[in-house]
């Protein structure tokens, strides 16, 4: 059975950004992220439309700094 969300990890991975890097995104106001309990899953598809609708805006007010 394919797995419906990420880990915090795994979607990490996937952008290649850091682990703490990705925790700061899942505080950013609209990420797709669900919590249950303490564990953080991030939905596969959700995180798709996601990137691709910032990748269409560009930079925009909730820019991570490096």
């Amino acid at each position: 059975m394919e797995k419906l969300t990420y880990t915090v990890k795994e979607a990490a991975d996937l952008i290649g950004i850091s682990q703490p890097k990705m925790y700061e995104m899942v505080k950013i106001e609209g990420f797709p992220v669900i919590k249950i309990g303490r564990a953080i899953r991030i939905p596969k598809v959700e995180f798709k439309d996601w990137l691709s609708r910032e990748a269409t805006r560009g930079t925009n007010g909730n820019q991570l700094q490096q």
